[in-house]
Protein backbone atom coordinates (compact mmCIF):
# COMPACT_ATOMS: atom_id res chain seq x y z
CA UNK A 1 0.00 0.00 0.00
CA UNK A 2 2.50 2.34 -0.88
CA UNK A 3 0.16 5.07 -2.49
CA UNK A 4 -0.99 5.31 1.97
CA UNK A 5 1.61 6.96 2.76
CA UNK A 6 2.53 5.58 5.96
CA UNK A 7 -0.93 4.77 6.79
CA UNK A 8 -1.21 1.48 5.23
CA UNK A 9 1.34 0.07 8.37
CA UNK A 10 -0.86 2.20 10.72
CA UNK A 11 -4.20 0.70 10.10
CA UNK A 12 -2.41 -2.24 11.57
CA UNK A 13 -2.04 -0.72 15.36
CA UNK A 14 -6.07 0.23 15.27
CA UNK A 15 -6.20 3.11 17.20
CA UNK A 16 -8.88 5.43 17.43
CA UNK A 17 -6.88 8.45 15.75
CA UNK A 18 -6.04 6.85 12.87
CA UNK A 19 -9.27 4.97 12.45
CA UNK A 20 -10.65 8.49 12.01
CA UNK A 21 -7.98 9.38 9.57
CA UNK A 22 -9.14 6.02 6.86
CA UNK A 23 -12.64 7.40 7.51
CA UNK A 24 -11.77 10.58 6.56
CA UNK A 25 -10.19 9.62 3.68
CA UNK A 26 -12.65 7.51 2.53
CA UNK A 27 -15.47 10.33 2.97
CA UNK A 28 -13.22 12.84 1.10
CA UNK A 29 -12.66 10.30 -1.74
CA UNK A 30 -16.46 9.20 -1.59
CA UNK A 31 -17.51 12.90 -2.04
CA UNK A 32 -15.48 13.73 -5.05
CA UNK A 33 -17.76 11.15 -6.65
CA UNK A 34 -20.51 13.46 -9.43
CA UNK A 35 -22.98 11.36 -8.04
CA UNK A 36 -23.09 9.88 -5.02
CA UNK A 37 -26.49 7.93 -4.93
CA UNK A 38 -26.04 6.19 -8.35
CA UNK A 39 -22.39 5.02 -7.40
CA UNK A 40 -23.89 3.25 -4.34
CA UNK A 41 -26.59 1.30 -6.17
CA UNK A 42 -23.67 0.29 -8.68
CA UNK A 43 -21.63 -0.39 -5.87
CA UNK A 44 -24.29 -2.70 -3.62
CA UNK A 45 -24.95 -4.97 -7.33
CA UNK A 46 -21.20 -4.86 -7.07
CA UNK A 47 -20.56 -6.16 -3.96
CA UNK A 48 -23.93 -8.25 -3.81
CA UNK A 49 -21.99 -10.00 -6.86
CA UNK A 50 -18.75 -11.08 -4.84
CA UNK A 51 -18.06 -14.05 -2.26
CA UNK A 52 -15.96 -12.06 -0.52
CA UNK A 53 -16.97 -8.54 0.68
CA UNK A 54 -13.36 -6.05 0.28
CA UNK A 55 -13.58 -3.95 4.29
CA UNK A 56 -13.34 -0.11 3.50
CA UNK A 57 -9.34 -0.18 3.97
CA UNK A 58 -9.03 -2.53 1.53
CA UNK A 59 -10.86 -0.38 -0.83
CA UNK A 60 -9.27 3.10 0.35
CA UNK A 61 -5.44 1.13 -0.45
CA UNK A 62 -6.60 0.07 -3.36
CA UNK A 63 -8.28 3.65 -4.53
CA UNK A 64 -5.51 5.69 -2.92
CA UNK A 65 -2.50 3.66 -4.73
CA UNK A 66 -4.34 4.00 -7.96
CA UNK A 67 -4.80 7.64 -7.70
CA UNK A 68 -1.00 7.82 -6.69
CA UNK A 69 -1.60 10.00 -3.64
CA UNK A 70 -0.48 9.68 -0.25
CA UNK A 71 -3.30 9.70 2.59
CA UNK A 72 -2.55 13.49 3.21
CA UNK A 73 -2.62 14.12 -0.85
CA UNK A 74 -6.02 12.75 -0.50
CA UNK A 75 -7.15 15.65 2.10
CA UNK A 76 -5.35 18.41 0.65
CA UNK A 77 -7.14 17.41 -3.20
CA UNK A 78 -10.14 19.64 -4.06
CA UNK A 79 -12.74 17.32 -6.08
CA UNK A 80 -12.14 18.53 -9.02
CA UNK A 81 -8.59 17.37 -7.97
CA UNK A 82 -9.36 13.97 -6.98
CA UNK A 83 -12.34 13.57 -9.92
CA UNK A 84 -9.38 14.27 -12.67
CA UNK A 85 -6.86 11.54 -10.50
CA UNK A 86 -10.31 9.36 -11.32
CA UNK A 87 -10.43 9.88 -14.71
CA UNK A 88 -6.99 9.19 -15.31
CA UNK A 89 -6.37 6.30 -13.01
CA UNK A 90 -9.53 5.08 -14.87
CA UNK A 91 -8.02 5.24 -18.15
CA UNK A 92 -4.92 3.49 -16.82
CA UNK A 93 -7.40 0.65 -15.98
CA UNK A 94 -8.97 0.64 -19.14
CA UNK A 95 -5.16 0.45 -20.79
CA UNK A 96 -3.72 -2.19 -18.23
CA UNK A 97 -6.95 -3.88 -18.72
CA UNK A 98 -7.95 -3.86 -15.57
CA UNK A 99 -11.83 -3.52 -15.71
CA UNK A 100 -15.23 -5.32 -14.31
CA UNK A 101 -18.21 -5.84 -16.10
CA UNK A 102 -21.33 -5.59 -14.25
CA UNK A 103 -24.95 -5.66 -15.91
CA UNK A 104 -23.79 -5.16 -19.02
CA UNK A 105 -21.19 -2.07 -18.11
CA UNK A 106 -17.65 -2.10 -18.41
CA UNK A 107 -15.87 -0.33 -15.67
CA UNK A 108 -12.48 0.55 -14.38
CA UNK A 109 -11.22 -1.24 -11.27
CA UNK A 110 -10.46 2.01 -9.62
CA UNK A 111 -14.24 3.46 -10.34
CA UNK A 112 -15.57 0.04 -9.32
CA UNK A 113 -13.96 0.28 -5.75
CA UNK A 114 -14.77 3.94 -5.17
CA UNK A 115 -18.57 2.81 -6.02
CA UNK A 116 -18.47 -0.04 -3.33
CA UNK A 117 -17.18 2.47 -1.08
CA UNK A 118 -19.95 4.66 -1.74
CA UNK A 119 -21.94 1.90 -0.85
CA UNK A 120 -20.19 1.51 2.63
CA UNK A 121 -20.09 4.66 3.45
CA UNK A 122 -23.03 6.18 5.09
CA UNK A 123 -24.48 9.19 3.52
Amino acid sequence: MAGLGGLGSTLLTGSAAEARCLDDVRKHLVAALPNRQHAAVIGKARLAALDRQPDPEELVGRVVDALNLSSAQVHQCTSADLRAAIKAATTSDFAGNRTTRLGGWVLGSTEMDLFCLAALTPA
